[in-house]
């Protein structure tokens, strides 16, 4: 994924990037902050990295729920922007 996006962000910059991860319910995240913390937090860790290489500022992740339990890692994944829209319908 790295390597497509450094390719992509060679011919555009975007304003921001979303990613539309849906890890997460009403009730909280999917898997665990553990789990996340090992399998998830280099990702988020390499894409932001490139983000913010190629000029783009805002890294924003559709969790779909209630990520409070991760809020910290996905912060330390240099994510900075959160939405919770299921979480809000009920």
């Amino acid at each position: 994924m790295v390597r497509i996006l450094d390719k992509v962000l060679s011919k555009v910059k975007p304003d921001y990037v979303v990613i539309w991860e849906d890890m997460c319910y009403k009730s909280g995240p999917l898997i665990s902050p553990r789990l996340f913390e090992e399998f998830m937090l280099p990702n988020y860790k390499k894409v932001a990295r490139l983000m913010r290489s190629k000029g783009v500022d805002i890294v924003m992740v559709d969790t779909d729920g209630n990520h409070t339990p991760i809020t910290g890692l996905f912060l330390e994944g240099r994510v900075n922007c959160l939405t919770l829209s299921r979480l809000l319908q009920g």
